[in-house]
């Protein structure tokens, strides 16, 4: 969840996630290494953002299963999908999105959600900001998968 959070955060468009998804529930610890690198985020997205809304996961066993494979992070966040019974989880890191998916839960990436906003018509030309990713933020997609992503939305 943090690269997804960190992407439309540098780009200014945690909106983006109200629109597509309404409520978003994010676990404390992902908020805590949000922080890590963002100070304050949690203020932030607590008086600009309130449909991001902060809450643990109550299975503690599962998230400590997760945890031989996973970061706490991701972790947490499985776990709370699953509680949940979330509708999708974002998630680009590879091992995560394998066990959420083994666990039956629908997940997306930061680019999966750039894509839904562009055919929703809530940000324009993706190219640009996929530029702006790859050489501001160090965001890494090959070349295959840039091209790609752009033929999805037409571009």
């Amino acid at each position: 969840m943090k690269r997804e959070f960190r992407v439309l955060h540098y780009l200014k468009r945690l909106d983006i996630l109200l629109t597509l998804y309404q409520d978003v529930w994010i676990p404390p610890i992902v908020l805590d290494e949000l922080e890590a690198n963002y100070p304050q985020f949690r203020n932030i997205i607590s008086n600009q953002f309130p449909f991001l809304k902060e809450r643990s996961p109550s299975d503690l066993a599962l998230v400590t299963t997760l945890r031989q494979s996973l970061d706490p992070g991701e972790s947490a966040a499985i776990a709370l999908a699953i509680e949940l019974h979330a509708d999708i989880l974002l998630m680009d890191e590879i091992d995560g999105r394998a066990i959420a998916k083994q666990r039956g839960l629908k997940t997306i990436g930061a680019l999966g959600v750039l894509i839904q906003a562009r055919q929703n018509g809530l940000i324009g030309p993706l190219r640009p900001l996929l530029d702006e990713l790859e050489n501001q933020l160090k965001f890494f997609m090959s070349q295959t998968l840039k091209e790609l992503v752009l033929k999805s939305v037409g571009e």
